[in-house]
Parts: C-alpha cells; structure tokens; sequence
C-alpha cells in the first residue's frame, strides 16, 4: 500500500519536467465546441481581471465564435490554454450582435496595423 503514493509522485514528477520541455501549445485547427449557455458564461469573462485565469475573444471562423481559455496550473507555475468555441447561430441575438461588434473591432485594427 505504501507503494502507490510513491509512484504515483514518480509519475507526477515525472510529467512536469517533460511539460517544460514541450513548445508553447499552437492552437488546433477546430476548436472545442461547446454548448451555447456555457460559450456565454465564458463570454462574459472577457476583458475580466483574475489572477489564475484568462479569457479572451479571438474571432469567428466558419460561422464559429471562438474563445481563448487558459489557466494556471500550481505545480508547474506554467500556463495551459484551450480553444472553445460555438456556432454563431446558435447565440441569443443580443451576444450575435456583441460578437459581430467585436469582430468589426478586430477587423479595424488588423487595417489599421497595416
């Protein structure tokens, strides 16, 4: 019994020295879709303050609004992040239009970088 705790530190130890070792994670070509209630929840955590998370808005691709997530994970003090996303369609009209408003806001300063 006394066994088990140990190897299973082992194996934790051993996954954060080959966590350091890894690339920073690019982002996959589909992201995760998720329902629309809980797009909307993440969705209103955007621009927020916090200390362990962040979440940003990226864009909408193929008719897909896109999400950013990430979060810090306390063994390793490094950053994990994820790609979520929902079809536009599926939004309640009021954040289809805070999306369309954000991607003309996207838009505008990829123009103006220019």
């Amino acid at each position: 019994m006394k066994i088990l705790p140990c190897v299973l530190l082992g194996l934790t130890i051993l996954g954060m020295s080959q966590a350091k070792d890894q690339e920073v994670a690019k982002p996959p070509l589909k992201p995760e879709i998720i329902k629309a209630d809980v797009f909307e929840k993440r969705f209103a955590r955007v621009g927020m303050a916090e200390t362990m998370q962040t979440t940003e808005f990226v864009g909408v691709v193929d008719g897909v609004a896109i999400l950013k997530v990430g979060d810090m994970n306390l063994l390793t003090k490094g950053w994990r992040e994820k790609w979520i996303g929902t079809p536009v369609a599926d939004l309640n009209p009021a954040l289809r239009s805070e999306i369309e408003k954000r991607v003309a806001e996207i838009r505008a300063k990829q123009k103006a970088d220019e």
